[in-house]
């Protein structure tokens, strides 16, 4: 028997501000292969971070796990970075 999914994108995508799994704008993250990727939108992009095994209400801007994210600044406009049309999930470290 042949499932067919009829939401766009076929519920791989997730929008953290609308709530859904339909593909469109403010799609945040998709599942692609196995990977979780960000970025995927032209010039969006995003990062992922594994906190491990910890709850959500012991992590803070002081949580060293956190720190390069608390720290990053984004680039000014689109000439100062390239990024691929998918990002791949990576550990930082």
């Amino acid at each position: 028997m042949l499932v067919s999914v009829s939401i766009r994108g076929g519920g791989a995508y997730y929008s953290f501000a609308r709530l859904t799994h339909e593909y469109g704008f403010g799609s945040d993250i998709a599942l692609e292969s196995g990977y979780l990727c960000v970025g995927f939108a032209g010039f969006d992009y995003g990062m992922l971070l594994n906190l491990g095994n910890v709850p959500l209400q012991q992590v803070s801007l002081d949580t060293p796990a956190t720190a390069y994210l608390a720290s990053y600044s984004p680039p000014r406009s689109d000439k100062k970075f390239s990024t691929p049309a998918v990002a791949r999930v990576t550990t930082l470290n």
